[in-house]
């Protein structure tokens, strides 16, 4: 009843919410927490918002098919680090309806805000919980962890009462990324995740609809790869370059197609620069110049000579001012002086001329420019 009476559905998902063992319960179609979870996926009434604890998304081709969607929903991150923060700005976000609303919610109705607390973010093997305009008590005893924190925080802040209009998912959709670029000529902005990929419409700011789609689809030809290492994007060479492993391919963006005779090995083409495995490269189309990082190092590569500068690599730390995270950045690309470096869950917007942040690190899944 509780679950047909509501019109938001948080999914709680901690670390090991798809652990070995919890992927049993996932895969068995009897499990309680699996169906509810099935159910508010196929409700089109309902707004579905996976909430992850200091956690990412299942990869979809590992979910049961029922849970599949859950995927292409835009989750809501709660980083330890950052966790009163996040909570407060989700409580905030649904208390005031600010996540682009679809319709208005009849308070006279008295919906509940159903939260599905599964697996091990409970600590427990079944644990769904909820409150309403009338109940202000979490049903089932819960261990004390951080959902339990959550669940008490918003029984206290948050009732239909108060929240003005069904809410909308989030116009980003990918909480981490594997890779991103930037075409200037089209003022698109590409994002990388797993096998598929985004495209952000930097002048509207926002992502285009029908995204994400299906990378094999829409990059034929390109390394079939279930993960990109990074991606370069030249206006000159009117080339787009994806790094995978060792490895690297062509896409001619004058012809739409993929390059011939690809892919090629990094070290022969690309003298100089990290022969395997780059976490991220951007392009800076004033001077031509790409930077390429991996673990706690950079180098910058001059694409007219095609040679990387002298005195590179270098140390992140040290050389790219109050940049938080001196290695393993996920992704990056730039436009123009502005440089946006993503890792983990988290990305930072940075002036490439005054080497400072431009901002404090914000949750990949509110991207902005």
């Amino acid at each position: 009843n509780a679950l047909a009476q509501s019109d938001i559905v948080l999914i709680i998902m901690g670390k090991t919410w798809f652990s070995e063992e919890n992927k049993q319960r996932l895969n068995d179609p009897n499990d309680f927490v699996r169906r509810e979870i099935a159910k508010s996926l196929r409700a089109k009434d309902k707004l579905v918002i996976p909430v992850l604890f200091d956690s990412e998304m299942p990869p979809v081709e590992e979910l049961p098919e029922d849970l599949k969607d859950l995927t292409r929903k835009n989750a809501f991150v709660v980083s330890r680090k950052y966790k009163n923060q996040d909570i407060n700005d989700l409580l905030k976000k649904l208390q005031l309806g600010k996540f682009n609303p679809k319709k208005e919610i009849s308070t006279s109705k008295k919906r509940n805000l159903l939260l599905i607390a599964s697996l091990a973010v409970l600590l427990i093997l079944t644990g769904i919980f909820y409150f309403s305009k009338k109940t202000k008590t979490v049903k089932n005893k819960l261990p004390n962890t951080e959902a339990e924190k959550f669940s008490k925080k918003v029984n206290k802040k948050f009732s239909p009462d108060k929240t003005a209009k069904l809410l909308k998912t989030q116009t980003f959709p990918y909480t981490s990324v594997d890779a991103a670029f930037y075409w200037p000529e089209k003022s698109k902005i590409f994002f990388f995740q797993g096998s598929s990929y985004v495209r952000y419409d930097a002048a509207n700011n926002s992502t285009d609809k029908d995204y994400p789609a299906d990378f094999a689809t829409y990059w034929p030809g390109i390394l079939n790869t279930p993960k990109i290492d990074a991606v370069l994007k030249s206006t000159k060479y009117k080339a787009i370059y994806f790094f995978v492993g060792e490895q690297y391919d062509k896409w001619l963006t004058d012809k739409n197609k993929s390059g011939s005779n690809f892919p090629k090995n990094i070290a022969q083409s690309w003298p100089g620069i990290f022969s395997a495995d780059n976490d991220a490269c951007f392009m800076r189309e004033a001077t031509h110049t790409a930077y390429f990082f991996k673990n706690d190092k950079y180098l910058e590569y001059d694409m007219a000579s095609n040679m990387i500068k002298d005195g590179f690599p270098k140390k992140i730390d040290g050389n790219w001012g109050n940049l938080p995270w001196k290695a393993g950045i996920d992704a990056a690309f730039a436009i123009k002086n502005t440089a946006y470096f993503f890792k983990g869950t988290r990305y930072v917007k940075y002036d490439l001329l005054t080497r400072k942040l431009m901002s404090k690190p914000q949750p990949i899944n509110k991207f902005s420019l």
